[in-house]
């Protein structure tokens, strides 16, 4: 199969830290696939490279995805195309690009999509909302577990992985720690103005390598997420890891499951002194989490592939 994969990657495969169509990608070539991804600096040679490529599927992530989705409907293209739906725009891009246009384009390109693909239940959910069913394929998580945890001081360790913004609610996790008996260890780029404001139970310990990430993973007594989505790449790390799961009450609970599987709090300081103290609730949350499914991703790509195939021969 040839697959045309147009998304807001710059990278093919970055060397710190890949992320859904930086590792499905190689994936696909590796199971035979002949692949053309266009990054986004090449945007403006899409369509050249459609008629040279001559693909039998295109599929398109992020609001570039507007693009192949008008082509299509102008018959210009005239194979499949795949709308790879994995964020919620307006909760990303509504304040910096304007809240109404951001919703009327993702509205416009779900709507006038006939393939659509996501790794949310939330977003499936609303996709029906919108009389357009979409196929539900998550994230993976590929890490070797079998490792030697790393030594971090502390009764109880808490660890947040991944981008310290607002948006994340990184802010909501610092301030949850604030005078609680336990130590936040903060895996990512640091935000110098945060690391400021911060506690002194609150670690900033910068970039690591993925290959890393279980070692931390496997250290900590709590893993932490603010953000209030079910598409988070870290949620299935999280889970395959297999500690207990601190997170924001919200969409996340269209995965997760409060007191069952995962602590889904509306106040994350309240939630994480519970957990503090309840260690038993720990335990019980950990091993329940560990029962569910997360797949690699080359488990996902054969997913992803097979979803294809049944596409282009539709």
């Amino acid at each position: 199969m040839k697959i045309q994969i147009i998304t807001h990657a710059t990278e093919y495969e970055p060397k710190s830290f890949g992320m859904r169509w930086h590792r499905l990608p190689t994936l696909f070539e590796r199971a035979g696939h002949k692949v053309d991804h266009i990054l986004k600096q090449d945007w403006k040679y899409f369509y050249f490279r459609y008629l040279k490529f001559k693909p039998d599927v295109v599929i398109c992530a992020g609001t570039i995805s507007i693009l192949p989705v008008i082509l299509r409907r102008l018959h210009l293209i005239r194979v499949p195309v795949v709308f790879d739906w994995n964020d919620h725009w307006t909760d990303v891009m509504g304040r910096m690009r304007g809240i109404d246009r951001v919703a009327f384009l993702e509205h416009y390109i779900i709507k006038h999509s006939k393939h659509i693909t996501t790794p949310g239940k939330f977003m499936q959910k609303k996709c029906e909302m919108y009389g357009q069913p979409a196929a539900y394929i998550p994230h993976g998580a590929s890490m070797n577990l079998n490792q030697k945890p790393v030594k971090l001081k502390g009764k109880v360790k808490v660890i947040y992985v991944g981008s310290q913004t607002k948006y994340k609610h990184v802010d909501k996790i610092i301030d949850a720690v604030r005078g609680l008996e336990c130590q936040l260890y903060m895996l990512g780029e640091i935000n110098k103005e945060m690391e400021s404001k911060a506690p002194e139970n609150a670690h900033f310990l910068g970039m690591i390598r993925h290959a890393e990430l279980p070692r931390y993973l496997m250290a900590a007594d709590i893993l932490i997420l603010a953000v209030e989505q079910d598409t988070a790449l870290k949620m299935f790390e999280y889970i395959k890891a297999g500690k207990c799961i601190l997170a924001s009450k919200g969409r996340i609970g269209y995965f997760l499951d409060h007191n069952v599987n995962a602590y889904l709090a509306e106040d994350l300081s309240a939630g994480m002194e519970k957990l503090i103290k309840d260690k038993k609730l720990r335990d019980r949350l950990a091993k329940n989490v560990k029962k569910i499914k997360v797949f690699t991703w080359e488990e996902i790509a054969i997913k992803y592939l097979q979803y294809l195939e049944d596409v282009t021969k539709r």
